[in-house]
């Protein structure tokens, strides 16, 4: 037989500064990693991470083409090859995991 799991909730006030260092250790528990990175107190400006929405894939990177006269030109699906449009198609589907992670922050 299992036991259950047991919460405490931790209620802190701030009361006066001697308080901080505890109520900061609760909400960095609680912000989670991926949460802190933003709001650490500690980071200066230049060190919080940018929240950009992710790039979308440029068929030019899997697979760049030039012109007659040997300058860069746009490629198109139909230059892909069977395993460039499989990179491709993953490119795509990464796209789509980052947009939704980007959109849920």
């Amino acid at each position: 037989m299992s036991t259950p799991l047991t919460f405490q909730k931790v209620e802190i006030i701030l009361n006066s500064a001697l308080h901080w260092d505890d109520w900061i250790q609760v909400k960095k528990a609680t912000a989670g990693s991926d949460l802190w990175d933003f709001v650490d107190p500690n980071k200066t400006p230049a060190e919080v991470p940018q929240h950009t929405r992710p790039r979308e894939p440029s068929l030019n990177n899997i697979k760049p083409m030039e012109d007659d006269n040997g300058e860069p030109r746009d490629t198109y699906i139909s230059d892909l090859s069977a395993v460039e449009l499989e990179q491709w198609n993953w490119e795509k589907r990464r796209l789509e995991t980052n947009e939704r992670d980007y959109r849920e922050r």
